[in-house]
């Protein structure tokens, strides 16, 4: 599976030395580069990504999710992964959850604990409302979601919680 990971992103990269505003490209290579776990690489390409589709919630997200929790502190740059999940927020209405965490994690990391726990708490609301009623139950403890498949966090993500 590595080496066509590999193969992928050399046909990404020959696509983007093609055409440099191809948005999609870059937002692809950077998700091959975050599930080879090369961050640094993955958040260029995604910011990349934001020049040409400035509003394009997915890559918002994983840039401020690797921004806000990334190890390497090169990569790490909580103030603009807050700027970029707020922005997320905004083009949700404050109703996706995976934006509502990506904001949660960019709070907690420049040290604004309080909001960053309303921000988490809005998105275990907003993604209750967007599963089906029997996956959605409100007494459903916190410390359930590693036995429940509905309650995992940012499980569509390819960079989701590799930092």
């Amino acid at each position: 599976a590595r080496d066509r990971l590999e193969d992928g992103a050399s046909y990404l990269r020959a696509a983007v030395s093609l055409r440099p505003d191809y948005a999609d490209a870059h937002r692809n290579l950077g998700e091959t580069y975050a599930m080879q776990r090369r961050l640094g690489d993955a958040l260029a390409h995604y910011l990349k990504a934001l020049e040409y589709q400035p509003d394009n919630v997915g890559v918002l997200n994983r840039a401020s999710w690797i921004m806000a929790t990334a190890q390497d502190s090169t990569v790490r740059d909580g103030r603009r992964a807050r700027a970029l999940a707020e922005h997320a927020v905004q083009l949700t209405g404050r109703r996706d959850a995976d934006s509502l965490d990506s904001l949660a994690a960019a709070l907690a990391e420049i040290g604004a604990f309080e909001a960053a726990a309303a921000s988490a708490m809005t998105a275990k609301k907003a993604l209750m409302v967007s599963l089906p009623p029997s996956a959605a139950r409100a007494d459903t403890p916190d410390t359930s979601w590693p036995h429940r498949p509905w309650m995992r966090p940012r499980a569509t993500c390819a960079c989701s919680r590799i930092t």
